[in-house]
């Protein structure tokens, strides 16, 4: 499910910033950073070659863009991880005005996943590949865990936040809200309870991970990113929070939760023939 929702959310965004791309990443455009901050000065400079012009641009971008559709469909997966892992990452340094919390998280989870094994693929105990998943596993759990644990305590250093207000400002601001349903952030009493409940749920994110409570926070945060791609527009940022909230759940869960669905189903159909 992350490797899906990650391509998705790649493919959203170049879907969206393409036709600006000249101007975002181009030789005479706004971008001034440089991948040898990252990669060094022979593998950056390498990389930047591609945006000294704008045939370069148009051609590192449709590499990136072919790379998150064979993402998305399981082609040629471990090449596509690295090429997303390192173009993304370039584009995010090259315009860094325009990274969010979301961008960073897809660069990061990108790297983990290159050591994780692709989509159908057998793991066998004892094989280093295996060996590898299980670090990447890890990794991205406790990096999902640090992004929840860090926004919570970094509310609590907020007036704002304390005071239970905060969502009704953010309502209120035109580029991160949503017109047509600001009339939701006028009742004080769902602001005040929304705004204390968002900082209670990601303090004890840490905890009920691990805890018997894992698939009701789960449900809940995936819920509570669904409501800031809704309201805020924060689309991308969601879908990877989306794609890291479903990443925790394990196989043996998803059986538990699919057969739950299917009885369920099962339940309304004898019901809609009674």
């Amino acid at each position: 499910m992350l490797q899906l929702f990650t391509g998705i959310c790649v493919l959203y965004r170049l879907a969206t910033e393409a036709r600006f791309a000249f101007f975002l990443w181009g030789p005479n455009g706004i971008a001034t950073g440089s991948a040898t901050l990252l990669f060094g000065a022979w593998v950056g400079s390498a990389l930047d070659i591609f945006f000294r012009s704008n045939s370069g641009v148009v051609l590192f971008l449709l590499a990136i863009t072919l790379a998150a559709i064979g993402y998305v469909a399981g082609f040629c997966t471990r090449l596509a991880t690295l090429t997303l892992a390192v173009g993304f990452t370039v584009l995010t340094v090259r315009s860094p005005f325009l990274v969010d919390s979301g961008d960073s998280l897809i660069s990061i989870v990108l790297c983990y996943l290159i050591l994780v094994l692709p989509r159908k693929r057998e793991s066998k105990p004892g094989r280093w590949q295996t060996w590898l998943h299980n670090v990447g596993v890890v990794a991205i759990t406790m990096q999902t865990v640090i992004v929840y644990a860090t926004a919570g305590l970094w509310k609590t250093s907020g007036r704002f936040w304390m005071e239970g207000t905060a969502l009704y400002y953010v309502g209120q601001v035109a580029e991160f809200s949503e017109p047509s349903l600001r009339w939701l952030f006028a009742n004080a009493i769902l602001v005040n309870a929304l705004t204390w409940g968002t900082i209670l749920f990601q303090l004890w994110f840490p905890i009920a991970i691990f805890s018997r409570f894992r698939i009701p926070w789960l449900i809940c945060a995936m819920c509570m990113h669904v409501g800031i791609a809704v309201f805020m527009g924060l689309v991308s940022f969601s879908l990877v929070m989306i794609g890291v909230d479903l990443f925790l759940i394990t196989d043996p869960e998803y059986e538990v939760i699919a057969a739950a669905l299917s009885r369920a189903s099962a339940g309304v159909r004898h019901l809609s023939r009674a």
